[in-house]
């Protein structure tokens, strides 16, 4: 073998050694990384539903919104939430996403029950019509039942 073939071949050992050695420590790289991109997934779809739980509780609780523990900061990022828009928040809220939002803390309730914490709210209270009718609207979200001759409505356990 000439000098130059001798020299070809060890040179592309080498580099094909290099090659291999960068190989596994890119693939060290991805695998650690590959975690923290699943993780990022997860946390920024976190975000985007606390965004959503937070701005539907801004225009849901108006004044009785925590506003104190908003730092300047988490405003710019939660914007729009001021004085201005709670208001534009809270007529697009739908009466299926209030009922919604009461039995996730209050477990079950009666339409009068209801009634009573929209009127809390200073929300302008709904027929009885229009609360059976967001519950039939979403049949997904909400049962009904009887319990002592009352009709009491709950979130469906899934």
């Amino acid at each position: 073998m000439s000098d130059k073939a001798n020299q070809a071949v060890y040179t592309l050992y080498q580099q094909t050694v290099y090659a291999l050695r960068e190989f596994a420590r890119n693939q060290k790289e991805m695998d650690k990384l590959e975690s923290s991109y699943f993780r990022y997934a997860e946390c920024a779809n976190q975000d985007l539903r606390l965004r959503q739980q937070i701005r539907r509780r801004y225009g849901l609780m108006g004044v009785h919104f925590p506003k104190e523990f908003v730092s300047p900061e988490m405003a710019k990022k939660l914007s729009p939430l001021d004085k201005t828009n709670s208001g534009i928040i809270r007529d697009q809220l739908k009466l299926w996403e209030v009922l919604e939002e009461f039995l996730t803390v209050s477990g079950h309730a009666t339409y009068t029950q209801f009634r009573s914490f929209l009127s809390e709210l200073k929300f302008p209270e709904p027929s009885a019509q229009a609360v059976a009718s967001a519950i039939k609207t979403h049949p997904e979200i909400f049962e009904e039942r009887l319990e002592h001759g009352d009709k009491l409505i709950s979130l469906k356990r899934t």
